[in-house]
Protein backbone atom coordinates (compact mmCIF):
# COMPACT_ATOMS: atom_id res chain seq x y z
CA UNK A 1 0.00 0.00 0.00
CA UNK A 2 2.90 2.45 0.10
CA UNK A 3 2.90 2.91 -4.01
CA UNK A 4 1.20 6.13 -4.16
CA UNK A 5 -0.26 5.78 -7.92
CA UNK A 6 -1.65 2.11 -7.17
CA UNK A 7 -5.34 1.81 -6.58
CA UNK A 8 -6.45 -0.09 -3.31
CA UNK A 9 -9.32 -2.56 -3.58
CA UNK A 10 -10.91 -2.43 -0.42
CA UNK A 11 -14.06 -4.87 0.35
CA UNK A 12 -16.45 -4.24 3.09
CA UNK A 13 -18.41 -6.59 5.04
CA UNK A 14 -22.15 -4.13 4.85
CA UNK A 15 -25.96 -5.43 5.17
CA UNK A 16 -26.92 -2.00 3.55
CA UNK A 17 -24.15 -0.06 2.07
CA UNK A 18 -23.55 2.61 4.47
CA UNK A 19 -22.26 0.71 7.34
CA UNK A 20 -19.37 -1.85 8.47
CA UNK A 21 -21.81 -3.80 10.50
CA UNK A 22 -21.18 -7.44 9.31
CA UNK A 23 -18.80 -10.12 10.98
CA UNK A 24 -16.95 -12.15 7.93
CA UNK A 25 -18.39 -15.06 8.19
CA UNK A 26 -22.01 -14.02 8.08
CA UNK A 27 -22.13 -11.73 5.73
CA UNK A 28 -23.97 -12.50 2.45
CA UNK A 29 -22.46 -9.71 0.43
CA UNK A 30 -19.43 -7.55 0.45
CA UNK A 31 -19.30 -4.02 -1.74
CA UNK A 32 -15.96 -3.45 -3.27
CA UNK A 33 -14.82 -0.53 -3.76
CA UNK A 34 -10.87 0.95 -4.72
CA UNK A 35 -8.99 4.15 -3.50
CA UNK A 36 -6.73 5.82 -5.82
CA UNK A 37 -5.28 9.22 -5.12
CA UNK A 38 -7.59 9.38 -2.07
CA UNK A 39 -10.73 9.21 -3.80
CA UNK A 40 -13.13 6.31 -3.28
CA UNK A 41 -14.87 5.22 -6.38
CA UNK A 42 -17.44 2.17 -5.83
CA UNK A 43 -17.13 -0.47 -8.37
CA UNK A 44 -19.67 -3.59 -7.37
CA UNK A 45 -21.68 -5.65 -4.51
CA UNK A 46 -20.36 -9.26 -4.54
CA UNK A 47 -22.78 -11.83 -3.25
CA UNK A 48 -21.82 -15.53 -1.56
CA UNK A 49 -23.24 -17.24 1.14
CA UNK A 50 -22.71 -17.05 4.77
CA UNK A 51 -20.35 -19.95 5.94
CA UNK A 52 -20.50 -19.40 9.56
CA UNK A 53 -23.28 -21.24 11.52
CA UNK A 54 -21.57 -19.64 14.79
CA UNK A 55 -18.61 -21.90 15.38
CA UNK A 56 -19.31 -24.30 12.43
CA UNK A 57 -18.50 -23.88 9.00
CA UNK A 58 -19.02 -25.06 5.77
CA UNK A 59 -17.35 -25.69 2.56
CA UNK A 60 -18.62 -22.62 0.75
CA UNK A 61 -15.86 -20.78 3.52
CA UNK A 62 -13.69 -21.36 0.85
CA UNK A 63 -15.66 -19.56 -1.89
CA UNK A 64 -15.53 -16.20 0.08
CA UNK A 65 -11.78 -16.60 -0.05
CA UNK A 66 -11.56 -17.07 -3.12
CA UNK A 67 -14.21 -13.96 -4.30
CA UNK A 68 -12.12 -11.63 -2.31
CA UNK A 69 -8.24 -12.33 -3.16
CA UNK A 70 -8.26 -9.61 -5.80
CA UNK A 71 -8.39 -7.14 -3.03
CA UNK A 72 -6.57 -5.62 -0.63
CA UNK A 73 -8.11 -5.13 2.30
CA UNK A 74 -11.38 -6.41 4.27
CA UNK A 75 -13.11 -4.26 6.19
CA UNK A 76 -14.90 -6.23 8.93
CA UNK A 77 -16.76 -6.20 12.31
CA UNK A 78 -15.14 -9.10 13.49
CA UNK A 79 -13.40 -12.40 11.94
CA UNK A 80 -12.10 -15.57 13.60
CA UNK A 81 -8.43 -16.09 13.60
CA UNK A 82 -8.41 -18.96 11.41
CA UNK A 83 -10.20 -17.26 8.85
CA UNK A 84 -8.32 -13.99 9.00
CA UNK A 85 -5.06 -16.48 8.50
CA UNK A 86 -6.57 -17.96 5.61
CA UNK A 87 -8.01 -14.93 4.04
CA UNK A 88 -4.90 -13.48 4.30
CA UNK A 89 -2.87 -16.45 2.39
CA UNK A 90 -5.13 -15.51 -0.25
CA UNK A 91 -4.26 -11.93 -0.66
CA UNK A 92 -6.45 -9.87 1.66
CA UNK A 93 -5.43 -8.39 5.18
CA UNK A 94 -8.64 -8.35 7.27
CA UNK A 95 -9.00 -5.25 9.56
CA UNK A 96 -11.55 -5.20 11.98
CA UNK A 97 -13.77 -1.81 12.16
CA UNK A 98 -17.21 -0.90 13.06
CA UNK A 99 -19.28 2.51 12.06
CA UNK A 100 -20.22 4.39 8.66
CA UNK A 101 -18.28 3.83 5.92
CA UNK A 102 -17.58 6.96 4.81
CA UNK A 103 -16.11 7.65 8.70
CA UNK A 104 -14.44 3.63 8.84
CA UNK A 105 -12.33 5.21 5.42
CA UNK A 106 -11.37 8.59 6.39
CA UNK A 107 -9.62 7.02 9.03
CA UNK A 108 -8.07 4.71 6.75
CA UNK A 109 -7.15 7.27 4.05
CA UNK A 110 -5.20 8.67 6.57
CA UNK A 111 -2.82 5.59 6.88
CA UNK A 112 -2.57 5.44 2.96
Amino acid sequence: MGDKDKAVRIAMASSDGKMINRHFGHTDQFYIAEIKDKQLVPLEIRSCQPYCNFGTHDDSRQDVFTMLADCDLVLVVKIGEGAQTKLEEHGPRAVQVTGFIDDCLEELLKNL
